[in-house]
Parts: structure tokens; sequence; C-alpha cells
């Protein structure tokens, strides 16, 4: 990931992705699908789920730990 200053607005910061963030970001197409039929979960509880890990690690955050 990249991060630059807006050259119209100095507030603002432009990001973007790398050729590394590109590739990384085509890997993970399809991973939604490759979870949810390895583990047998409905896509409901996948997206429960992955709202307490995102509280987790905001949480985390927040604690200054991580």
């Amino acid at each position: 990931m990249r991060r630059a200053r807006d050259a119209a607005n100095a507030r603002q910061v432009v990001v973007s992705l790398t050729p590394r963030g590109r590739g990384v970001q085509s890997r993970s197409v399809g991973l939604t699908t490759a979870l949810q039929a390895a583990s047998g979960a409905a896509p409901e509880k996948l997206a429960r789920l992955n709202r307490c890990l995102q509280q987790l690690r905001d949480a985390i955050g927040d604690n200054g730990d991580g």
C-alpha cells in the first residue's frame, strides 16, 4: 500500500495499492467462498465472525497493545 498527500488538498491522503498489493488482492479473490466451503459455515456466521474479529482488533489497538 502506498500513501501520498493529495496535491490539491494536503489534508487528504491518497491511498493506492503497490504492484505487490495488487498481487495479494488478486490471490484473495474467492477467499470467502473457500472459507465457507472448508468450514461448512453459513455466510451469515462467517460475517458475524469477521465483525467479532474486527472488534477484537480495534480493542487491542485502542489499548495500545497492537
